[in-house]
């Protein structure tokens, strides 16, 4: 458990660090101890916002409310939310135009396209803006204070060359080769970090503990299954006596491999959930329970009727995100 206090105070120590003043770091804290109501009426606002933007601005969502006759401006837009069809990846793909803005809000900039990974279905191109790698951003440091990382500290991260920040000369790092920037990845322009080290993990386990035992970061970030393998390949010593902190990414962790990971480094293993066609979603605290990033996604479970709508059997739950952003994203 935590308080306003305490997150304050910590949020306090990134702030030492801040480049330029920006609110947005300070709102996220207070808004972590909404109490309920002031949480939903935040949420319902955002989401009243972006189905009138849909509506009269993406010519997908225009038909569709007027096809199925869903009100985009009725006054619970849950309500309306829950009465659209799920949007498939398949509709994405066949709608890519359509589902595009016929008009971006003032100061908007579409700038990069991201690809989901293809985890479920098919990989599916969504356009984001400045506004979206910004919240990125933020909410990434929101995540390591909740995680508690120093920002003075040295962050690495093993991961596929091509998931790496590319160099001067626009390739890819060579393998073996260590990634030097001086900053953290995705913060390091709003605060001033300690350093980032990137290395590939294609490289052999061996490889990659003997890197950490030579460069001695403070944190890592890498795959689930390769924290795995680091600590199988370490055996009864430490990969790297250096690391306070790790965060598992991109893969399921299970509570054995959790706990043998911990055992091995002597760390917490921390997880995240997110999207390429959103970004950050949620974040996992220490009671092994999920907090949604809210100002950013609705989060819904979708129970057994809409998962045979859209085709699928079974009983398990699916998830719905939408982007509390300028045009929507579902998934």
């Amino acid at each position: 458990m935590t308080s306003l206090d305490e997150e304050r105070a910590e949020q306090q120590r990134w702030n030492a660090r801040l480049r330029r003043a920006d609110p947005a770091y300070d709102m996220l804290t207070a808004n972590e101890f909404d109490n309920a109501r002031a949480h939903d009426d935040r949420t319902e606002k955002a989401l009243s916002a972006m189905l009138r933007f849909a509506a009269r601005q993406v010519p997908y969502y225009r038909d569709l409310f007027r096809l199925t006759g869903v009100d985009a401006f009725q006054p619970d837009p849950l309500k309306a939310l829950a009465d659209l069809p799920i949007l498939s990846k398949i509709d994405v793909q066949d709608n890519e135009r359509s589902l595009r803005a016929d008009r971006m809000p003032s100061g908007e900039t579409t700038v990069f396209v991201k690809m989901s990974s293809g985890t479920t279905e098919q990989p599916t191109k969504v356009l984001h803006s400045v506004n979206t790698a910004r919240v990125f951003s933020a909410l990434k440091q929101r995540e390591y204070r909740w995680f508690r990382f120093d920002p003075g500290g040295t962050m690495a991260m093993i991961r596929i060359a091509a998931q790496l920040p590319r160099g001067e000369d626009r390739q890819e790092l060579p393998y073996g080769k260590t990634q030097h920037l001086p900053a953290w990845l995705n913060v390091g322009g709003d605060f001033a970090t300690g350093p980032f080290l990137g290395f590939s993990v294609t490289t052999s386990p061996e490889s990659q503990i003997a890197w950490l035992r030579e460069h001695k970061p403070d944190y890592l970030v890498t795959f689930s299954e390769s924290l795995e393998h680091l600590a199988f390949t370490a055996g009864d010593k430490k990969p790297a006596e250096s690391l306070k902190g790790l965060l598992a990414i991109s893969d399921q962790m299970t509570a054995d491999m959790r706990a043998h990971v911990e055992r091995s480094f002597g760390a917490a293993v921390h997880q995240n959930y997110g999207l390429n066609e959103v970004g950050l979603v949620a974040a996992r605290c220490e009671a092994g329970r999920y907090h949604v990033h809210t100002e950013a996604c609705h989060v819904e479970i979708i129970g057994q009727r809409e998962s045979l709508r859209a085709g699928r059997s079974g009983t398990a739950d699916r998830h719905r995100v939408e982007e509390l952003g300028d045009a929507p994203h579902t998934l």
